[in-house]
Order: structure tokens, then C-alpha cells, then sequence
């Protein structure tokens, strides 16, 4: 079973036209009644088109953060997605988990930042307890 919880980007730049925004999503795949899922996090960018390998290098800045720069792994299936190492996840949940109406709730990305294919996309993540965190629990992750 997959459960996932999705965000639309509020306004964004992508180096190809696209009719919908750029996507988040936080994911639990291979979830069962005896096991916890594999937790992920994706983003459907639609920026070049990939090969399908390789990586992006990604930069994200919750609020006024310091910027944490990753290189994304490439969809083996969809072009325009690309999925945030499993090594990184725990630091993506815990900035997350910062977020709050005091700190703010703004995520900034950047995928392939100086090059022709970069995007800038911005997230307004408010309400990301009522979808993500049932989610994270479902999933057996700790908060």
C-alpha cells in the first residue's frame, strides 16, 4: 500500500511550461498491516527532461534557514520527478517540524540552481500536521 500526502506549489519558474504547479510529495510505500513503510519525499518539478539516471543538486530553505544543498536522485519511471536521498530524509522532517506560525511556514527550492534547466519553487507549508504527520505515523516514523 502507498499513502502520500502532496503540495502544490504557490508560485514557481521552471525552465519548461507546464499547465499545473510543481508538486511535493511525502510518501510511505511497501506499508502493510504487520510492517511500516518506506518513508520518501518527491517533487515533480517539470524542469528539463532527464535520462532517466543521475541526480539533480538541489538547494531548500525553510523560512529564513540556512539552506540545505542535496544532490535529488532521478526518476528510473517519470521524467519530471526526481526523490530526495533516504540518507536525507530525517533532515527534511526535522526542518519541517520547525516550521510553525511563529518561525513560518515557507519552503524555497531550487533544483539545479546556475544551470539553463533551474526552477524556483515556493511552498507554503501550513497544515503540514494535518497532512503529513498522520502520514509519518501510519509510517512508523518518530517524531
Amino acid at each position: 500500500m502507498r499513502l502520500s500526502a502532496e503540495l502544490n506549489s504557490h508560485s514557481y519558474q521552471t525552465a519548461r511550461s507546464w499547465p499545473v504547479p510543481p508538486t511535493l510529495h511525502v510518501y510511505c510505500w511497501d506499508l502493510t498491516e504487520t510492517s511500516p513503510g518506506d518513508l520518501g519525499v518527491g517533487l515533480y518539478h517539470y524542469g528539463q527532461p532527464h535520462d532517466f539516471e543521475g541526480s539533480f543538486r538541489v538547494r531548500l530553505r525553510f523560512n529564513d534557514g540556512s539552506p540545505l544543498s542535496t544532490d535529488w536522485l532521478a526518476s528510473s519511471l517519470e521524467a519530471e520527478a526526481i526523490f530526495l536521498p533516504t540518507s536525507d530524509i530525517g533532515s527534511f522532517i526535522s526542518e519541517l517540524e520547525e516550521t510553525s506560525e511563529d518561525t513560518g511556514y515557507a519552503l524555497e527550492v531550487e533544483v539545479a540552481a546556475g544551470t539553463a534547466g533551474e526552477s524556483r519553487l515556493s511552498f507554503d507549508m501550513s497544515g503540514w500536521e494535518q497532512a503529513v504527520n498522520p502520514l509519518l505515523e501510519e509510517c512508523g516514523v518518530t517524531l
